[in-house]
């Protein structure tokens, strides 16, 4: 696993030294899943607040998605269109 320190040197040595990245990098590695399954579950429990524009309830919604499901570097056609898929009916 690691530890923080031996991460953080190996990002500042190999990766980056740009301050936002950095912290997205570490924040992906301690708590990544964490972030996942609270998307996730805000993405079951989503509705559409009352009077909310339909194209504003999309955006809300893309964005909770893209945080509970990430797309992989090496995803491929199928998963993407499995993604959008997911989207759709959550959408519907």
């Amino acid at each position: 696993a690691g530890s923080a320190h031996d991460i953080l040197q190996n990002i500042l040595e190999s990766v980056t030294q740009d301050y936002k990245e950095v912290k997205r990098l570490l924040q992906e590695r301690f708590h990544g899943n964490e972030n996942q399954d609270f998307f996730q579950t805000q993405l079951e429990e989503v509705k559409r607040h009352p009077g909310e524009a339909i194209l504003d309830y999309g955006f809300r919604l893309k964005n909770i998605f893209e945080h509970g499901y990430p797309k992989g570097e090496d995803d491929t056609k199928t998963d993407e269109t499995t993604r959008l898929q997911m989207l759709r009916q959550k959408f519907l």
